[in-house]
């Protein structure tokens, strides 16, 4: 249920935050407890904002340390007391994209090139080394308008 203070267990990615102290930042977070059980810990506003290009946000769990990188490079860094195991459900729903926990967020608005889920928490390098190629980003771009890149 939306809003009722009963969801639990969840880790998030807000792209572009309109909430207080996180205004057009990435916000992310984990909780884990239904109800009061758990309070959500936030990590810390990114360093920097999304653009107007495309560009790739990573979200790496590891321990009780997330870490979002923005096109590779380290932009925000929090800790917490859960486990990310205590967050994936063994069956159903594991998640959505654009969608919201609660009803009075909006649902996102973006174009998705890529999304990828990796079953181990990458590093810094393997997190560098995942980022699209110009000539890939040239591609979503051609996709996307059906003209190829400016200039390119």
């Amino acid at each position: 249920r939306y809003g009722d203070g009963k969801i639990g267990d969840y880790v998030f990615m807000g792209p572009k935050s309109a909430q207080k102290g996180y205004e057009g930042k990435i916000l992310s977070g984990i909780k884990v407890g239904r109800e009061n059980e758990g309070a959500e810990k936030r990590m810390p506003a990114s360093s920097k904002s999304l653009g107007a290009d495309y560009e790739t946000i990573t979200l790496v769990s590891k321990d009780q340390t997330i870490t979002v990188y923005l096109d590779g490079e380290q932009v925000s860094q929090g800790t917490h007391e859960y486990s990310i195991e205590s967050v994936i459900p063994d069956t159903g729903t594991i998640g959505y994209i654009g969608k919201s926990l609660y009803a009075p967020d909006d649902l996102m608005t973006a174009n998705v090139g890529d999304i990828k889920f990796y079953d181990e928490a990458l590093t810094a390098e393997q997190v560098k080394e995942s980022m699209p190629t110009d000539k890939e980003k040239d591609a979503m771009y051609a996709a996307e308008t059906g003209t190829e890149v400016p200039g390119g």
